[in-house]
C-alpha cells in the first residue's frame, strides 16, 4: 500500500511550486466568471481559455485547466442562486435550494454553501482518484480485441 503514495509524495513538492498554485488560482477566478455567465459551460470555458495555455510549462498548464474548471463549476452556482438561472447545466439542481434561499435574505449562506460543498466534493474525488487509478490501471491494461471490440 505504500508504494501507492510514494510517486505522490514525490510530486507533492513540483505540484506545490508557487507558478503552479498561481496558475491554479487564475484559472480558477477564470473559470468563475465563464460559469457565472449563464449559457457559457465550464468546457467551453476551458476550449475558449486553452490558448493562453500554450506557452506555459506542462503542469502549469494542467494546473490552471483543473483552476478553471473547478472554478467553473462554482461559478455556475452564482446566478443560480441569486438569478434563478442556472450558470452551467451542473448547477440546476442548484436553482432548487439556493434561489429560495435567497428570497428568503439567506443568498450570502447559499453561496456559502455552495463553495464549501464543491471543495469537499473536488477534494473527495481527487483522493479517490489517487485510490482508485492504479488498480483501474491494471484492470484497462487486461482488455483484448474482444472488449474493445
Amino acid at each position: 500500500m505504500l508504494d501507492i503514495f510514494e510517486p505522490i509524495l514525490h510530486a507533492l513538492p513540483v505540484v506545490l511550486e508557487w507558478q503552479n498554485l498561481l496558475a491554479v488560482m487564475v484559472g480558477m477566478v477564470a473559470g468563475m466568471i465563464v460559469g457565472a455567465l449563464p449559457g457559457l459551460t465550464v468546457v467551453l470555458g476551458i476550449s475558449v481559455l486553452i490558448p493562453l495555455t500554450f506557452g506555459l510549462e506542462p503542469l502549469v498548464a494542467l494546473g490552471m485547466m483543473a483552476g478553471i474548471y473547478n472554478g467553473g463549476s462554482y461559478g455556475g452556482a452564482i446566478p443560480a442562486i441569486l438569478l434563478r438561472i442556472p450558470g452551467t447545466p451542473a448547477s440546476v439542481a442548484t436553482v432548487l435550494d439556493g434561489y429560495p434561499m435567497t428570497q428568503r435574505g439567506q443568498a450570502a449562506y447559499a453561496l456559502q454553501v455552495a463553495v464549501v460543498s464543491g471543495a469537499i466534493g473536488s477534494i473527495a474525488s481527487a483522493i479517490a482518484l489517487l485510490l482508485f487509478a492504479p488498480p483501474l490501471v491494471k484492470v484497462s491494461l487486461m482488455f483484448g480485441p474482444a472488449e474493445y471490440f
